[in-house]
C-alpha cells in the first residue's frame, strides 16, 4: 500500500511543460518564437527556398561526400534565424541566399544535431561551407 499522498502540481492539476519553453527567451512566451514562424511561413521564404532548390537540386553536403545524385530536399540556414538581434537581423539571416544550404532530409537533421549537440559552431560550419569555393 502506497502510504505517500501525492501533492498536486500548483497549477490546479495541469501538467507543467518542461524542456524547450522553459529554458530560454527564444522559446518563451512568444516574441522571437513568433517572429520565426511569421518568416518560415511567409511567401517571400517559400518563393526562395523554392528557388534555391531549383538552383541547388542536390544535396550540397552529399556532394561533398562524393554522392552525386543525392536530391536535395531541404534548406538549411548556416547562421540560425534566431541569430538575428531583432526582426530585421532574423530577415536578413533568413532571406540571405549565400546563408544557405540544400540538403537532404539526413543531412538537414545531421546538421542541427551537430549544433544542438555543440559539435560545430555556426562560424565553423560558415567557414567550412565557404572554403568549398575558394
Amino acid at each position: 500500500m502506497d502510504t505517500h499522498k501525492k501533492i498536486p502540481p500548483p497549477n490546479g492539476g495541469r501538467a507543467i511543460k518542461e524542456g524547450w519553453r522553459s529554458r530560454s527567451t527564444w522559446h518563451g512566451g512568444g516574441g522571437r518564437r513568433k517572429d520565426y514562424k511569421r518568416i518560415i511561413h511567409s511567401k517571400r521564404w517559400n518563393a526562395l527556398r523554392t528557388a534555391y532548390i531549383a538552383e541547388h537540386p542536390f544535396c550540397e553536403d552529399c556532394m561533398a561526400a562524393g554522392i552525386l545524385d543525392q536530391k536535395a530536399e531541404e534548406v538549411h540556414h548556416i547562421r540560425p534565424i534566431g541569430m538575428g538581434r531583432d526582426f530585421a537581423g532574423m530577415c536578413a539571416l533568413a532571406f540571405d541566399p549565400h546563408n544557405l544550404r540544400s540538403l537532404c532530409h539526413a543531412c538537414h537533421v545531421r546538421a542541427h544535431g551537430k549544433l544542438r549537440r555543440g559539435r560545430t559552431t555556426t562560424d565553423e560550419g560558415m567557414e567550412a561551407w565557404l572554403r568549398q569555393f575558394l
